[in-house]
């Protein structure tokens, strides 16, 4: 299985993620998300901000969309491969006495289609996988390690050329209204956040309260939940 790094270049994060991986044997490509200054270009000429208002009452970020931006051109990546690929976020930090070699990503992905290996604070019940959006907790779909096969990968291309970048990713993966498809998070943990310090949370998006805004976001929270 092809795995791929998402990174904007952080030195730092690009070695720690290359010492992990050549220690547990893992081929692996970095793939370098936009420049911020592409994604302003695009943004502004797509009017994604207004899109979102019509899922969110604060607009998309610049970098939010990057990071959706990077998730998707690896979807593509996996169709035209034709088979399933494992994709890391370079602000990953990895559990210790897990045997990444022993985890069966590929099964994984044939079998659910789209599967997350972040550790989860939750008492799991071992035997079995959890749809992201059945969590108790605030559900978002963690995409710091996750394998995707392309039946999956072709749904979510299809959705995301419908809808454009209007919620972040993590979110856009816990909707099946929205994205078509379930995803699931594995009771096996092999990957955690390293910092909340990203490309994404440098500012905060701006608010609407106009009132075509609110309707749309009202009929889109029943239509797509």
């Amino acid at each position: 299985m092809k795995c791929f790094v998402i990174t904007t270049g952080n030195e730092e994060r690009m070695d720690y993620v290359s010492k992990n991986l050549d220690e547990r044997g893992v081929n692996f490509e970095f793939f370098y998300s936009k420049t911020l200054e592409e994604l302003d270009e695009y943004m502004k000429e797509n009017k994604v901000e207004e899109k979102s208002f019509r899922f969110r009452i604060k607009a998309i970020m610049t970098g939010e969309v990057g990071c959706f931006d990077s998730h998707f051109r690896l979807w593509k990546k996996c169709l035209e491969l034709g088979e399933p690929i494992l994709v890391i976020e370079d602000n990953i930090e990895f559990v210790k006495g897990v045997d990444f070699k022993a985890v069966t990503f590929s099964q994984d992905a044939k079998n659910a289609g789209i599967v997350s290996f972040a550790e989860n604070s939750l008492v799991y019940d071992y035997q079995s996988y959890y749809k992201t959006h059945k969590l108790k907790e605030r559900a978002l779909f963690p995409t710091i390690c996750y394998v995707i096969s392309p039946r999956v990968a072709k749904m979510l291309v299809r959705m995301v050329n419908k809808f454009d970048y209007v919620v972040p990713v993590d979110k856009f993966l816990a909707i099946p209204g929205l994205s078509r498809c379930y995803s699931y998070i594995s009771p096996v943990g092999v990957a955690r956040r390293r910092d909340v310090s990203s490309i994404a949370n440098k500012k905060r998006g701006k608010k609407s309260n106009n009132p075509i805004h609110l309707i749309y976001r009202l009929i889109n929270i029943i239509k797509y939940r």
